[in-house]
């Protein structure tokens, strides 16, 4: 997998570094969700910490490939964080009732997120030109930077 992603598209990069995020992100929300009450304030945690680092990540590689939505998805993830750091503060006072409804809301809303992203590449891959020179340009940067797409590498 890893020589596929070498020479894929960079919209083809975003959308696995988006799925690749969202799987992970989504056993870390079933691991809370699963935690009995007397856990779940310190699997919540976690869940926020992880949700913070793979949205840093997915934006780090929209940046670096020039993703046109990435500040409409750089404002969905701030909205995410919002309402679940909101919810830890009560997770935090004993409310474990808010923060599982909080990972409830988030179950709804990683999907949603992630379908935006897909129409947003899929109507750039409409207008991109071929792969050329600017192509290996942003696979030469991102390979340098050290991106990586979880346990792939690019």
């Amino acid at each position: 997998m890893k020589q596929h992603l070498n020479h894929a598209s960079p919209a083809r990069r975003i959308r696995a570094a988006v799925a690749h995020s969202r799987r992970q992100l989504a056993e870390q929300l079933r691991r809370a969700a699963d935690a009995p009450d007397e856990r779940f304030g310190a699997a919540y945690r976690r869940l926020l910490a992880s949700a913070e680092l793979r949205f840093r990540h997915e934006q780090s590689v929209m940046d670096a490939l020039g993703f046109s939505a990435a500040g409409m998805h750089r404002e969905g993830n701030a909205r995410t964080l919002a309402v679940l750091r909101q919810a830890e503060s009560a997770v935090a006072d004993g409310d474990v009732g808010t923060g599982r409804c909080a990972l409830g809301l988030l179950a709804r809303v990683l999907p949603l997120h992630r379908f935006t992203v897909d129409l947003a590449l899929i109507s750039r891959q409409r207008h991109a030109p071929r792969p050329g020179p600017r192509h290996y340009a942003i696979h030469g940067a991102l390979r340098s930077a050290g991106v990586s797409f979880g346990a792939f590498h690019v």
